[in-house]
């Protein structure tokens, strides 16, 4: 069985609902903008637009003509067979957003508590070298591993926190 293609709200609206084929960047941030009635910072709608329009792109539902200002996309079609033929098409994220924003959430906190216990353990090394200094070669090792550990939680926690935000944008923008 195949797996349903997601498009995101946006790109829904603008796609599918609106129907735009051979627009630029800017015309479908303010189709976007217009159809919503968002009032946000232009520059941020339009790089938001500009992503997906990339990731489709790269996926062949969309192609382009011409270069910078003047480039325009168009449906491929890839695009409209995968929407004509009834396949389901949009499994649209709004309704994932918040299952997807919880299960984030929740991961986000586990490696949070995990963060936590490493600093913890690096402390206790510490401490243990500086009360026995004549172990301290056997117990460097392992700080070094904790705060290797506790390297790469803190970068997990970084990630989720980026994709958290940028959902909670596209949620307000949308």
């Amino acid at each position: 069985m195949k797996r349903s293609k997601k498009i995101s709200v946006v790109m829904h609206k603008l796609l599918i609902a609106k129907g735009m084929d051979g627009f630029t960047v800017v015309e479908a941030r303010n189709a976007c903008l217009s159809k919503d009635g968002i009032s946000s910072d232009l520059h941020d709608a339009r790089k938001q637009i500009y992503r997906q329009i990339l990731r489709y792109e790269k996926k062949s539902w969309l192609r382009c003509e011409g270069t910078g200002q003047q480039k325009r996309y168009f449906k491929t079609e890839i695009f409209t067979n995968t929407l004509n033929l009834g396949k389901p098409l949009a499994s649209i994220e709004s309704t994932d957003f918040k299952s997807t924003f919880k299960t984030l959430s929740q991961e986000r906190s586990k490696y949070q508590g995990e963060l936590e216990i490493s600093v913890g353990e690096i402390e206790e090394y510490k401490t243990l070298m500086n009360r026995f200094p004549s172990i301290k070669s056997k117990l460097f090792p392992l700080m070094k591993q904790s705060r290797a550990q506790s390297a790469q939680l803190l970068g997990k926690i970084n990630v989720l926190t980026n994709v958290l935000e940028m959902l909670k944008e596209d949620i307000q923008k949308c």
